[in-house]
């Protein structure tokens, strides 16, 4: 579990690279500077123990919506019920996933409790999400989506522990019974009860996996996922898979930019657009990326200089629209 800036309506805490998302419900939905900082005094001065925090950009504002696009690889692990004996799918099948969904999905249902200095967060994600699903085996797909998850509805929750034993995960369930539409979806029979299922964990202690109260997209941390499974249900019989945690890709829109050397590191330049909003994200491994700026565009050129290499042996980069 890991607390991250989101949006502008945050705190930074300096712990574990920590930052918290304050809830409309405690703050309102423009809080003041004040108003979070009385927010944090009131947490500090409880049970919470947490190192010293500076306030950051406590005002509201949404920032533009993209797409958040999930790849994995995995493998069918199991079969039960007949509906897809039809199909020839069989265990030890290789399957490929493929999961999108809106960026500024709006995050509900939010809990976060201090429990002996540890922290504990759910929250689920509603609006217009444009949640797809598709899953692919062999000559078989399996796609469904809903346009708008209604207020109330959960099915995408993330639930974020920093407690050990406890893991972090994100779990997406597509369901007919919930407003799911399946365009494709091979099975024997016309069973009305279908869904697509997915979950992602890290069973770590302290998990780093998630961000509490934010929505995963390309700054999850995957490198710290330890399993992911899956599974196309119809009716009783579920078609059960599991997926390679190194093999997970979670990116937004590429933005194009020319990386030019400095005499002290490196130029990143790239053309932006009135309105949108960019971030440059920075990784030495090319699997846990980090935030190393945002950007508002301006309709022109934009320059960012960066001295990495008395940090990092090596350094990637590259610019998301969100």
């Amino acid at each position: 579990m890991r607390f991250r800036k989101a949006g502008r309506k945050s705190l930074l805490v300096n712990a574990h690279r920590i930052s918290w998302r304050i809830p409309n419900s405690i703050c309102g939905p423009e809080p003041s500077f004040l108003a979070c900082k009385q927010v944090v005094e009131r947490f500090v001065s409880g049970r919470m123990r947490i190192a010293p925090l500076i306030i950051a950009l406590c005002g509201a504002g949404l920032l533009p919506a993209a797409e958040v696009r999930w790849t994995v690889r995995g493998t069918v692990s199991s079969i039960s019920g007949g509906a897809f004996a039809g199909t020839g799918v069989v265990t030890g099948n290789a399957v490929e996933v493929v999961m999108v969904y809106d960026s500024q999905t709006r995050v509900e249902g939010r809990s976060f409790l201090p429990i002996n200095g540890v922290f504990a967060g759910r929250a689920w994600f509603t609006g217009a999400a444009n949640l797809g699903i598709t899953v692919k085996i062999g000559n078989h797909t399996w796609s469904g989506g809903i346009p708008n998850i209604p207020s109330g509805i959960n099915m995408m929750e993330s639930v974020c522990w920093d407690l050990g034993g406890n893991p972090d995960w994100f779990n997406v369930t597509l369901d007919a019974a919930r407003g799911g539409s399946f365009p494709s979806f091979p099975h024997t029979g016309n069973e009305p009860s279908r869904s697509l299922k997915l979950e992602f964990r890290d069973d770590t202690s302290p998990a780093d996996l998630f961000n509490i109260h934010v929505l995963p997209d390309s700054l999850t941390q995957v490198c710290a996922m330890t399993s992911a499974t899956g599974a196309v249900q119809a009716g009783s019989s579920i078609l059960a898979f599991t997926m390679i945690p190194s093999s997970v890709n979670v990116t937004l829109p590429r933005v194009p930019v020319a990386l030019n050397k400095t005499a002290t590191g490196i130029e990143l330049l790239w053309e932006t657009k009135n309105g949108k909003t960019y971030r440059i994200e920075g990784t030495s491994d090319l699997r846990c990326w980090s935030d190393e700026g945002i950007h508002s565009g301006t309709g022109t050129l934009k320059q960012q200089n960066f001295t990495p290499f008395a940090t990092y042996p090596k350094r990637f980069y590259r610019i998301v629209e969100l």
